[in-house]
C-alpha cells in the first residue's frame, strides 16, 4: 500500500514536470493579443470567388477588414487561402510578432499546421507564399473553428464577390463580375405553309 502511494506521488511529478515544459495552443492563444479570422466562398466551385479577413485587437475590436474578389472561376479552397494570405500580409504589414488565426476551413488549418499535405497544383504556390509569411511572427497558431464563429469573415468573402471591398468609394463594377451570359436563341421560325 505504501509502495503505491509513492507511485502515484512520483507519476503526479511526471505529469506535473511535462505541463510546466508543455504550452498547448489554447494557452498560446490566450497570451496572444492579435486574432485573424479568415474565409473563403466560391459560387459554383469553381466560380466566382471571393475572400474576407478581420483582423481583432485584444479587445475584439476590429482593426482591419478586407473583402475581396477572387476571381470569376476559382475554388473556394483557393478563395480560403486568399483571405488567409491577405490576413497574414497585413498582419506583417502593421509589425504583429504574434498572431492567433482561426478558419472554417478544416483543409487550409491542417495543411497551414502540417498535418495534411498540398497535393493540388492550383493551391501549392498560394499555400507556400502563406507559409513564408506565417513564418515572419515570433508566434502564431491555427486553430479550426465552425462556420457560425466565423460570421465576420464569412460576410466579408460573401462582399468580396459582389464587388463590395468594405468602403463605399471603391465598389468593383458589377459588369466585370457578372459570368457571361448564354446568347439568347433566337425564336423558331413557323414553316407552315399557308393556302394561297
Amino acid at each position: 500500500m505504501f509502495k503505491g502511494v509513492i507511485k502515484i506521488e512520483i507519476n503526479f511529478a511526471k505529469i506535473k514536470q511535462n505541463n510546466h515544459n508543455m504550452t498547448t495552443e489554447t494557452e498560446t492563444e490566450t497570451e496572444i493579443q492579435h486574432k485573424l479570422y479568415f474565409d473563403g466562398c466560391s459560387k459554383s466551385n469553381p466560380g466566382l470567388s471571393g475572400s474576407g479577413s478581420v483582423i481583432y485587437d485584444a479587445n475584439n475590436n476590429e482593426i482591419w477588414t478586407d473583402a475581396y474578389f477572387v476571381g470569376n472561376k476559382q475554388t473556394n479552397n483557393f478563395a480560403e487561402y486568399t483571405g488567409l494570405y491577405r490576413g497574414l500580409m497585413e498582419a506583417n504589414k502593421m509589425g504583429l510578432k504574434q498572431l492567433a488565426v482561426f478558419g472554417d476551413s478544416n483543409l487550409v488549418i491542417k495543411q497551414m499546421k502540417g498535418e495534411f499535405k498540398v497535393n493540388s497544383e492550383n493551391l501549392i504556390g498560394i499555400y507556400e507564399e502563406c507559409k513564408k509569411l506565417a513564418n515572419k511572427f515570433e508566434i502564431i497558431t491555427f486553430q479550426h473553428i465552425y462556420r457560425r464563429f466565423n460570421t465576420r469573415a464569412d460576410e466579408l468573402s460573401n462582399q468580396g464577390i459582389i464587388g463590395l471591398n468594405g468602403f463605399e468609394n471603391d465598389k468593383i463594377k458589377m459588369e466585370k463580375l457578372k459570368p457571361k451570359s448564354k446568347p439568347k436563341s433566337k425564336p423558331k421560325k413557323n414553316h407552315r405553309k399557308t393556302k394561297q
